[in-house]
């Protein structure tokens, strides 16, 4: 029980007048007029101004009934209110019934007191002890209320209680926990409430999350530039493998370019030059899973603070999820959206009117975060601050992923196609440079050759430098052999198809297996339910175990000394040292195991924190203890901070569920 014999008659009196008093009414002063605009001024305004006007009531917030007293004193809570008016003042204003009389004092040097306090993760913003009477209302026509005055007593039945604190504007993506208790005179506990509320910053168009998208932005500048970087420094390194081929003509210049990056895409000459693995070194595709492991995050169903999800959403690009265009009006959330406002009839004179302490501005813009009644920690609370219904979360994923896929394929085919064409004309119509030979040579990569001269590969051949793409000893190469299965250069086409697809199922390999898991867990259709369990059945299963058993069952001498190799399964191994290649198995095995407790286990966080911290610690001893990175690589210490900051905020989440949570708390 709160001591509250400090609060007297006469002093509480006395500060009424200045740390109690109640909330002042907006300010009705009217501007000068501002100039008539243009038409085409207008225009533009009503479109930048209409997604915002949509929102323009106040929000309706979720609320934890935190009362421990006794329930025939109870004062029931119905809706809770929230506003910000002018950057400065949070305003709540609660709504509900009260089963007995509620008296302001009774004969003693007592008061009935409310207790306000608001704290930002566990630091205390704001404190205030204030007289219950200030802050209360009953219903009542405006006539007869005035804000000079209390109400008290306050008969049984319905009641409105409007409290304000001070809002600092730096508090944007903040949660603030607003914990509102009230006791009567005789210090029995009245009621009891935490109300969590996180100030949205909107920027220009329709963008609810204003300076939060920085994060989108910056990391999807860093993964593009990396991407450019490194290509260039692919290509620059395999830059001789074409100038030292002799020859003139446009076609010449083309088989170079040709050669130039079939070598940089392989990857070839990481392992003969340590600082360009060095340079290269921690790849594209760990950018990739620590964005995807932030946006994980957010969708493990712990107690996490809501403005973990405006910031943590920015990073579902990494997760095919971002695209919102994909899912019907219907199916898409703005969180700056609000529940329909519709005020009980008892206090809607009073809720609208200017002068009145229950005053809510229905005109002013909601800025405060929220999410759709019901909505649930974890998967739900990411998909609709994201902005879709979480149903569409495995719909949405799965296209965009097979639209890469799909991409990849016809880029492939279109380039086959070209030199298709080109490989049908007779060397005699052909540029200079273009003649043909035979071509039996094996294709060889000087990875373990420890040099470049030492490889006999169909990109250095020693024997004919001046053949095309297309080598063949006949003019008409299609007449006597198919072309998909010719041994010379053309025929790293389907090596590169098939590697670009390793490449993209590695990038995705995570969001597919966690929207898969998920999707056959929650929807009940025997259609969504075939399709979530093929596509993991097929993509997060089937495929990885085929790949590994490709590595497991290939030469470590072929798989590091072969182009047609390297292409093919190289972006699986090729940052890896020879006889390390299998540690790829154990990146795919993390990510099936966290993707099923993520996407299976929405129903208990507890569950899923423990299945993540023990993969996550299992990861980063496997991880120390083999070191699988190539000689010149420095991975070690980077990959030590990694596996340091996953385990940190995978004991995080353990913190954060309900069980451990409560008793840290006890």
């Amino acid at each position: 029980m709160l001591d509250i014999s400090c609060v007297s008659l006469d002093e509480c009196r006395r500060r009424r007048r200045r740390q109690c008093t109640p909330r002042q009414p907006t300010s009705t002063k009217m501007a000068a007029p501002w100039p008539r605009p243009s038409p085409s001024q207008a225009c533009l305004c009503f479109l930048f101004i209409l997604p915002l006007a949509v929102s323009a009531q106040p929000a309706t917030l979720p609320f934890n009934d935190c009362f421990a007293g006794s329930l025939s004193q109870k004062m029931s809570i119905d809706t809770v209110y929230s506003q910000i008016v002018d950057n400065q003042r949070l305003n709540l204003t609660v709504l509900g019934q009260t089963a007995q009389q509620i008296i302001g004092d009774a004969n003693t040097t007592n008061l009935a007191t409310l207790f306000t306090q608001a704290t930002t993760l566990t630091i205390n913003t704001f404190s205030n002890n204030s007289y219950l009477c200030d802050f209360i209302r009953q219903p009542s026509s405006l006539a007869n209320s005035s804000s000079n005055s209390t109400d008290c007593p306050i008969p049984p039945g319905p009641y409105a209680l409007a409290v304000s604190i001070p809002f600092d504007p730096k508090n944007f993506f903040t949660t603030v926990n607003t914990e509102l208790r009230a006791l009567d005179p005789y210090e029995n506990e009245i009621l009891c409430l935490t109300v969590a509320t996180t100030a949205l910053q909107p920027g220009p168009l329709d963008s609810p999350y204003g300076d939060a998208r920085s994060i989108f932005w910056a990391t999807i500048g860093l993964a593009a530039a990396y991407w450019i970087i490194v290509c260039v420094a692919r290509l620059v390194s395999a830059w001789k493998r074409g100038t030292s081929r002799p020859g003139s003509g446009i076609w010449a210049r083309v088989e170079s370019a040709g050669l130039i990056l079939v070598s940089a895409i392989s990857g070839e000459r990481l392992a003969t030059s340590p600082s360009l693995l060095r340079f290269c070194s921690p790849s594209l595709r760990d950018i990739m899973i620590h964005t995807q492991w932030c946006a994980a995050l957010a969708m493990v169903a712990v107690q996490w603070p809501p403005f973990v999800y405006p910031l943590l959403s920015q990073t579902a690009w990494a997760t095919l999820t971002y695209n919102v265009s994909l899912s019907s009006d219907a199916a898409r959330w703005s969180p700056l959206q609000t529940q329909p406002y519709d005020p009980p009839s008892d206090f809607a004179d009073q809720l609208s009117d200017p002068s009145s302490l229950l005053y809510l501005n229905s005109s002013i813009p909601n800025t405060l975060f929220s999410l759709p009644n019901g909505t649930y920690s974890g998967m739900e609370a990411f998909a609709w601050s994201v902005g879709i219904d979480p149903r569409n979360l495995f719909r949405t994923c799965l296209i965009l992923f097979l639209a890469i896929l799909a991409g990849t394929i016809v880029l492939s085919v279109l380039v086959w196609s070209i030199d298709w064409i080109f490989s049908r004309k007779p060397s005699s119509i052909l540029p200079t440079g273009a003649t043909f030979s035979s071509s039996a040579t094996k294709s060889r990569s000087p990875r373990q050759s420890g040099g470049t001269s030492a490889s006999k590969d169909v990109l250095d051949v020693t024997g004919d430098e001046n053949r095309s793409l297309n080598t063949f000893g006949h003019s008409y190469p299609l007449l006597r052999r198919r072309w998909w299965l010719r041994s010379d250069l053309s025929s790293f086409h389907t090596s590169l198809l098939e590697g670009n697809l390793v490449r993209v199922l590695s990038l995705f390999h995570l969001p597919v297996t966690i929207f898969s898991a998920y999707q056959f867990m929650t929807v009940k259709t025997g259609v969504s339910t075939a399709l979530a369990a093929l596509s993991f059945a097929f993509f997060s299963v089937l495929l990885p175990g085929f790949l590994m058993l490709r590595l497991a069952r290939t030469p470590t001498t072929k798989l590091y000394d072969e182009t047609r190799t390297l292409l093919a399964l190289g972006p699986l191994y090729n940052h890896f040292r020879p006889h390390s290649q299998m540690f790829s198995g154990l990146l795919f095995l993390s990510n099936l195991i966290n993707g099923l407790a993520i996407g299976c286990g929405q129903r208990s966080g507890t569950a899923q924190a423990i299945v993540i911290l023990v993969s996550e610690v299992a990861s980063a001893l496997i991880t120390s203890v083999w070191l699988p990175w190539g000689t010149g690589a420095s991975m070690g210490l980077l990959s030590f901070l990694f596996c340091v900051a996953r385990i940190v905020t995978a004991v995080l989440l353990v913190i954060l569920t309900p069980t451990v949570r409560v008793w840290i708390v006890t």
